[in-house]
């Protein structure tokens, strides 16, 4: 069935061309009548035709629901159209006004006459696949839809419709010429997927008519103002106004405030004042030490008027009277003696007196001399500072050199002295005496006797005695070696007496080693 409709088309375009090529080659050919109508609203009732000149077709053109029939040039719808083919103008598209073309004896009575869309049917004198091919009808969506909705695939396109109009408002005004409104909406239905938007305003005004408008009354400009009640000092003056610029009237407010305003006036001060003389001066204010005394006088000589000036300076002199002490400061008695700062090893004690027999005024001299007096208390040394020994009774045990061991003591206060090994261990870190006294043996026969006071080991005195004699013999005698010192000792350095115990006497008190503390650190 497509295959004839297509190959009928075929035949026509065929004949069309075949007979446009008679027309050009012999100035004579078939003459094309169209309804000829302008200005109607509906073009069924149009019923004048009229012949179409060479190369012209029928046309209808809408715009604003207003129809227009008759001949147009082919050029004027786009081209040469076959019987059936429907042809637009170009410069219309896009638009919702109408200009359709054709070319067949009053063919344009249906013209722009379209299904909506939504029903999705092609036009059936028109074959869609064709002239998308040749014209890309489809791009043009406004055209296509009217034709090939349904090959275009634009079922689901809605041109926006047009509500009905509101009710017109009530007047923007109370009184006088003013304006009425009414609006609509596209929404009848709104446009979607690619429709057009409605055509034209959305709002339409109208004039409206009121009663005329009442008239407020309006203040008129201020008058001068008057002279000053008052030659000098402060008066009143005034100046007024009236309700008339212009008049109320039709019910208006009227001026709303005063008509009549005054202020104040200053011609000039009538006097200045000026100052009386000083009045006597008062009594101190205190017998010594210093007080103030102070004396006055008034701006009263004359008084200055409402708007004089008035006196410049003060109206009170003051000065320093009976700037004497009352008393001058004497001491109190001594108090006690405080405690002593230390129980032993001396320390100091105070005692106080105040200046306060009498405590001088403000302007008193203060008392001579000091508020405190030191003196030193127990002075005895401490027992812990108490550092001392003397050993004596040697022991000769041993014939090899070593420690010397004095085995007996007289006194060893701190205990620092040890009897059983013969060494002194430093407790009390200070400065210390040392004094040694060994005895050489009577019969002991020897070429030379020696010993050594060392401190940690390290000798720090040294005693010798060479008992040689003229002959070159060894002697015999008890001979003493003596020495002594003064060392710093630090916490337990070690003291000793070092040398040969037997080459010195036995005896008890001929050999013996004794230290004490001279000051601790």
């Amino acid at each position: 069935m497509l295959a004839f409709q297509f190959r009928h088309q075929m035949e026509a375009l065929n004949f069309v061309a075949f007979c446009v090529a008679i027309c050009l080659h012999f100035t004579f050919c078939y003459s094309l009548n169209c309804l000829s109508c302008q200005k109607i609203d509906d073009p069924r009732t149009c019923n004048s035709t009229i012949s179409c000149q060479n190369s012209q077709v029928c046309y209808l053109n809408v715009s604003a629901g207003i129809y227009k029939m008759g001949c147009a040039d082919n050029q004027h719808c786009g081209g040469i159209s076959s019987v059936g083919i429907i042809g637009r103008d170009v410069t219309s598209r896009q638009t919702s006004n109408c200009l359709e073309c054709c070319s067949s004896d009053s063919c344009n009575s249906d013209l722009c006459k379209h299904m909506k869309p939504t029903l999705c049917i092609d036009d059936e004198t028109v074959d869609c696949a064709r002239i998308n091919t040749i014209f890309h009808v489809c791009k043009d969506i406004q055209q296509a839809k009217l034709v090939c909705p349904k090959f275009c695939g634009l079922c689901q396109l809605v041109d926006g419709q047009w509500s009905a109009w509101s009710s017109w408002s009530s007047c923007d005004v109370t009184c006088s010429l003013g304006f009425q409104t009414k609006t609509r909406t596209c929404t009848n239905p709104a446009p979607a997927n690619g429709g057009l938007d409605c055509i034209g305003n959305n709002t339409d005004n109208k004039q409206c008519q009121n009663d005329p408008c009442p008239v407020h009354g309006i203040w008129s400009n201020w008058g001068s103002w008057g002279s000053c009640s008052v030659s000098c000092d402060v008066g009143m003056q005034r100046r007024d106004r009236s309700c008339s610029n212009p008049y109320p009237s039709r019910n208006g407010d009227h001026c709303f405030g005063e008509s009549r305003d005054d202020r104040l006036c200053f011609p000039g001060a009538c006097a200045d004042g000026k100052w009386s003389s000083w009045e006597n001066w008062g009594s101190c204010s205190v017998s010594c030490e210093g007080g103030i005394q102070s004396r006055l006088r008034t701006c009263s000589n004359p008084r200055p008027s409402l708007s004089g000036r008035n006196c410049g300076g003060s109206s009170e002199q003051t000065r320093l009277c009976n700037k004497y002490a009352c008393a001058d400061g004497g001491w109190s008695s001594w108090e006690n003696w405080g405690s002593c700062s230390v129980s032993c090893g001396g320390g100091i004690q105070s005692r106080l007196r105040t200046c306060s027999n009498p405590t001088p005024s403000l302007l008193g001299r203060y008392c001579n001399g000091s508020p405190d007096e030191i003196r030193t208390c127990n002075k005895q040394l401490c027992a812990e500072l108490k550092v001392a020994f003397t050993a004596h009774s040697l022991d000769r045990s041993s014939t090899s050199t070593t420690t010397l061991v004095f085995r007996s003591v007289y006194i060893n206060y701190g205990n620092a002295y040890s009897p059983l090994t013969g060494k002194f261990t430093c407790k009390v870190p200070g400065l210390y005496y040392f004094s040694v006294t060994l005895t050489k043996g009577y019969y002991a026969k020897l070429g030379s006797v020696s010993a050594y006071l060392r401190i940690n080991a390290y000798v720090h005195l040294y005693m010798w005695y060479d008992p040689y004699d003229d002959d070159d013999k060894f002697e015999y005698g008890a001979t003493p070696l003596t020495q002594s010192g003064t060392f710093h000792l630090n916490k337990n350095d070690v003291v000793d007496i070092y040398g040969i115990p037997y080459n010195f006497s036995e005896y008890d008190r001929t050999s013996t080693f004794t230290g004490y503390l001279i000051t601790p650190d």
